[in-house]
């Protein structure tokens, strides 16, 4: 329900919005949640002309955006940075938006059990520091990088001790293999949650008109 506010801010910016649903642990591991983001993605490339809308001019279907919060961070990362799923995507996606997501899980300070969401979705702790966002974008080739997407970076100014310790390693590791640093975001005030259920209230909705004019930017 909350991400209702998220959708309706950017479609009164001119974007049409879609807020896919996604299997959640225990019921799946890794990737199908990604799977199912990828699925939506696909089929919306593949319906254009079933999401217009009369009032605005017709979608275009070389333009999307894909953003993913919090736990959908850590999906869409997946999704773009994991071969076998990447390379199902059928459009070439115009941008990144990465909000709120884990880089890597083995926090100092932070354990994870067995029956924590994050462990149980990628498997054992071996196989959750192969699958993580971290060895996954060290994983790719010099040429995927130079093929990837646009990246944009946001976080709270609050998020939790462990995402500001990952967030401080992401930065400059997906600076060094662009060769530039990538464009942040700070939302200003806000915690993990508020940033999103701002949006539309208008209050603190500062973060999501700059995520706007980052997305017409690259639609010039």
């Amino acid at each position: 329900m909350g991400y209702r506010a998220l959708g309706s801010f950017f479609a009164h910016r001119g974007f049409i919005t879609v807020i896919p649903d996604y299997r959640l642990v225990p019921e799946v591991q890794f990737p199908a949640a990604s799977e199912d983001v990828r699925d939506a993605v696909n089929w919306i490339f593949n319906n254009v002309d079933l999401i217009g809308i009369p009032a605005i001019p017709a979608p275009d279907g070389g333009a999307i955006f894909v953003m993913g919060h919090s736990a959908g961070d850590m999906h869409t990362k997946n999704l773009t940075l994991y071969p076998p799923l990447s390379s199902t995507i059928q459009p070439r996606l115009k941008g990144l938006i990465w909000s709120g997501g884990g880089w890597f899980f083995d926090v100092e300070g932070t354990k994870f059990s067995a029956e924590d969401p994050t462990q149980y979705y990628y498997g054992s702790l071996e196989q959750q520091k192969e699958r993580e966002p971290r060895a996954l974008w060290n994983g790719l080739s010099d040429e995927q990088i130079k093929n990837f997407p646009d990246i944009l970076l946001v976080r709270a100014e609050r998020e939790p001790d462990f995402l500001l310790i990952a967030w401080e390693a992401m930065v400059p590791e997906i600076g060094k293999r662009l060769g530039e640093a990538p464009q942040t975001i700070i939302s200003k005030g806000h915690n993990h949650v508020s940033a999103n259920w701002a949006l539309s209230s208008g209050q603190g909705e500062e973060w999501g008109e700059e995520v706007v004019k980052w997305m017409k930017a690259r639609l010039n």
